[in-house]
């Protein structure tokens, strides 16, 4: 693996680099809802099919009289819980 390219032998054939034949790695991407780590194969589709599990709402500060509590708006739960909604895929905003 060079330069996001693997070369001689493996998957699909896209063209020539420095005189030899390359070829294009899966690629590992960070899902944007849930943080999770994924990989799109050279076919365009996921290695893994598992569910996306995340927040929909933002974190933010609540205030109750005088005690503060980090929770997410959409569902009231503190950082680190388990995510509120179930999506069939991660999502990813690109190569990263």
């Amino acid at each position: 693996l060079r330069h996001g390219l693997v070369f001689a032998g493996q998957r699909s054939f896209l063209g020539r680099q420095a005189g030899r034949h390359a070829f294009f790695a899966d690629t590992e991407h960070t899902c944007v809802r849930c943080g999770k780590r994924f990989i799109i194969t050279t076919e365009h589709r996921y290695a893994v099919q598992e569910d996306c599990n995340y927040h929909e709402g933002r974190l933010w500060t609540k205030r109750d009289g005088s005690s503060t509590a980090k929770v997410y708006s959409c569902c009231q739960s503190p950082p680190g819980s388990s995510g509120c909604q179930v999506g069939k895929y991660h999502v990813t905003a690109g190569t990263r």
